[in-house]
């Protein structure tokens, strides 16, 4: 994953927004496959953001890099209570990813822990 990681805020819905981010994942096998979705849940430092549930579908091609887009609704007042800071924060990504190739599904556990720094994006609604 890039060092500096984009966050979009999607929507404002009282004080939890709804965000986007795009995990980086490499395929390192030499057979594509059919990405089927999957659930993340994704930590700031210590503090849970929450669980995104991906319902993407697409191709992903043989020894290939692809990003997978989470989207997911924050509780903005308990991370501002517990100090949310998006420089120099260690990201932390849990979850399980499905798969298929020639008809065969596989889930795939996720775990991903890397230093980041946050890129708030806030577009006008």
């Amino acid at each position: 994953m890039p060092s500096l990681l984009d966050v979009e805020v999607l929507k404002w819905d009282g004080n939890k927004p709804t965000i986007r981010t795009k995990a980086v994942c490499y395929n390192q096998n030499h057979l594509g496959f059919q990405f089927k979705g999957g659930e993340v849940t994704i930590f700031l430092d210590t503090l849970r953001l929450g669980k995104a549930l991906i319902d993407t579908t697409f191709y992903v091609p043989a020894q290939s890099e692809f990003t997978v887009p989470a989207n997911l609704k924050i509780d903005l007042a308990y991370l501002s209570a517990h100090g949310l800071k998006l420089d120099s924060t260690m990201v932390t990504l849990d979850g399980k990813f499905k798969g298929s190739i020639a008809g065969i599904s596989k889930t795939i556990n996720i775990n991903y822990k890397g230093l980041h720094n946050i890129n708030l994006i806030m577009e006008p609604f």
